[in-house]
This record gives C-alpha cells, structure tokens and sequence, in this order.
C-alpha cells in the first residue's frame, strides 16, 4: 500500500483514521447522485464509522466536491483532491483508501479493478449489471425501477425526474458501504 506520506500534504492529516475515498462527478447529470446525497452519507461514514473521507475527480469535479464540503456536518473530517489529481496518480491515491464509493463513471473501474472495496451508485440510465465494478469487492448499488435502463442522455427526457437516482437513499448505500 502506498504510504500516506506520498500523499499531497494538505491530505495526509486525514489519514489517521481509515479513508473512504468518495468520487462525486459522473460527466453526466443522468448518472451523477445528489450532492446533498453524497453529503448525509459522509456523515453517517464520519459519525457512525469514525472515518475520514477524500473527495477524488478531475477539474470538472472541483465545483461539486465544494458542495458538498459546505453541506457535511465535519467539513474538518473530509480532504478534497478533486482537480488536483492527474489520472496517472489516482490508482496510488484509491490504493490508501480502505473503500472507495462513486457514481457509475471511470475511477469507480479503477478501484475495482485495484482490488479497492468499491461501492458504485449507478443510475437506471444503463445496466448496472453490465456496467458494475469489476472486483471481487466490488458492487453496483441501484434503485430498482421497471424502466430501467432507460438509455436517456438528458434529464430532461425522464418522465420521473431521475427518480432512480434522487430517491436512492444515503442509508442504503452506508449500509452497502459497511458489508
């Protein structure tokens, strides 16, 4: 495992405690969880699991991981490094992490296939099935809807305003998180 030390030093405080490394963009609204979402779940990580959390992503992630650093109740408790990661670096950052949880998008393959537990929030947009993690601790959590998946690229076109991915609840994926 990489030491935590390698890590940007504006991190490496966090590692004291286990880290979840949490992945909050998507490049794509249809498949993107709520930041208020992300937010209630790092507090239940914080608060009932004693962890820390790092938020991962590129420079189209900063502006979300902000979000949510204003939402969480012990903004003190999460790093960011969204934006300030290259891809290259990523597997060594997700290697420190004891899980990694995020949208349906690339560094959740990433930290499946490193062997990271992974917990992937997919939306009813594809087949989280065909599109999971792939690792032995690895899983893709959905809400289960009769009309997924849909294969809509906008927002806009879902009758049920993205329901899937609105009414998935942050104590579902803490569970999933904790098994």
């Amino acid at each position: 495992l990489p030491d935590p030390a390698e890590l940007p030093e504006s991190v490496r405080p966090l590692f004291d405690r286990p880290v979840v490394a949490v992945h909050a963009g998507a490049g794509n609204i249809t498949k993107q969880w709520p930041a208020e979402h992300f937010a209630a779940l790092i507090d239940l990580l914080v608060e009932r699991d004693g962890v820390n959390v790092l938020l991962v992503g590129g420079p189209d992630d900063e502006a979300v991981s902000k979000e949510i650093q204003a939402r969480v109740l012990r903004p003190e408790r999460v790093g960011s490094l969204a934006g300030q990661t290259t891809l290259a670096a990523l597997p060594r950052v997700l290697l420190a992490c004891a899980v990694y949880v995020g949208n349906d998008s690339g560094p959740k393959h990433i930290a499946g296939a490193i062997g990271v537990p992974t917990v992937g929030i997919h939306s009813g947009v594809v087949d989280a099935t065909e599109w999971a993690p792939i690792g032995e601790r690895s899983v893709a959590i959905r809400r289960n809807m009769s009309c997924s998946p849909c294969y809509f690229a906008n927002a806009a076109d879902c009758p049920r305003n993205l329901a899937c991915l609105t009414q998935l609840e942050p104590a579902l994926v803490h569970r999933t998180v904790q098994t």
